[in-house]
């Protein structure tokens, strides 16, 4: 915000129209996942349930005695 607003004053804005436009806005959080975050998330749980499965499957399917 602090940015923005010393941008504003770099550009020149009157602070009447800056004071206008910010009586009408609206200032909220957005919560929002990129796809591509979303898939990685995915894939790492399943690699990480894939990894906790694979000894137990080696060992048995090792023959009897070994």
């Amino acid at each position: 915000m602090a940015h923005a607003l010393a941008r504003a004053r770099q550009g020149r804005y009157l602070p009447a129209r800056l004071a206008a436009f910010f009586a009408d806005a609206t200032v909220g959080p957005v919560l929002n996942a990129h796809t591509k975050e979303v898939r990685r998330k995915s894939t790492i749980d399943r690699e990480l349930e894939v990894a906790e499965l694979a000894p137990g499957r080696a060992r048995s399917a090792l023959p009897d005695g070994g």
